[in-house]
């Protein structure tokens, strides 16, 4: 009888062990032994009555080897818990990346107000389509954007032809200048940068 509560024992702090520490998948596996352990416990404690009452399977050596095999199969599910757990945090690692990207798209005078009265980095490319430097500096950008978590940033594209107005104000004298911002402050100026590589260093000097 004493082994018996013993085993009791045994089995309800590995339950609780498993709870808090293992996953639901190994603490069920954990439970199944603990079954397994703990009848086999009784019948040890107990004894049979008589040899035609005890079950032929019900031998403390099988009941040790249902423990082992049961301890073998561990390894398996745990890995299985673990491949779960990391393909759950790669998918959130993923989304937290894509959230914090370069973003392109057309000027307009309220994107720009709305950036910058929220305190948001955002910057002007003055594109002309006839300008090779510019069309140099669309393929960077594409580089740019195809790399999650290179820089958190809004890039307004103005056209240099008809925002004359925009230009005088910014005193922007040439096609291919870049403008960043942080807020209503501005960070850099750059004229002519082609390299994903200095694009991303002038971009970044308004999250940094």
């Amino acid at each position: 009888m004493l082994r018996a509560q013993r085993a009791k024992l045994l089995v309800s702090l590995w339950l609780t062990t498993c709870k808090r520490c293992a996953s639901a998948v190994s603490a069920i596996a954990w439970a199944r032994v603990s079954v397994d352990v703990l009848a086999e416990s009784t019948i040890c404690a107990s004894g049979p009555p008589n040899a035609a009452v005890r079950k032929p399977h019900s031998s403390p050596t099988q009941g040790v080897t249902r423990f082992l095999n049961a301890m073998l199969r561990l390894p398996d599910l745990l890995m299985k818990s673990l491949l779960k757990t990391l393909l759950f945090t790669t998918t959130l690692l993923a989304a937290s990346l894509s959230a914090q990207a370069l973003t392109v798209a057309p000027y307009s005078a309220e994107a720009l107000a709305s950036a910058q009265k929220a305190g948001k980095p955002v910057a002007l490319q003055f594109h002309a389509p006839w300008c090779p430097t510019c069309r140099a500096q669309d393929k960077a950008l594409a580089v740019l954007k195809a790399e999650p978590g290179a820089v958190d940033i809004q890039l307004l594209v103005v056209d240099y032809d008809s925002e004359v107005a925009l230009k005088k104000a910014l005193k922007v004298r040439t096609q291919s200048t870049l403008i960043v911002y942080r807020g209503a402050a501005e960070t850099t100026r750059a004229i002519g940068i082609t390299s994903p590589d200095d694009i991303r260093t002038a971009l970044r000097t308004a999250v940094q």
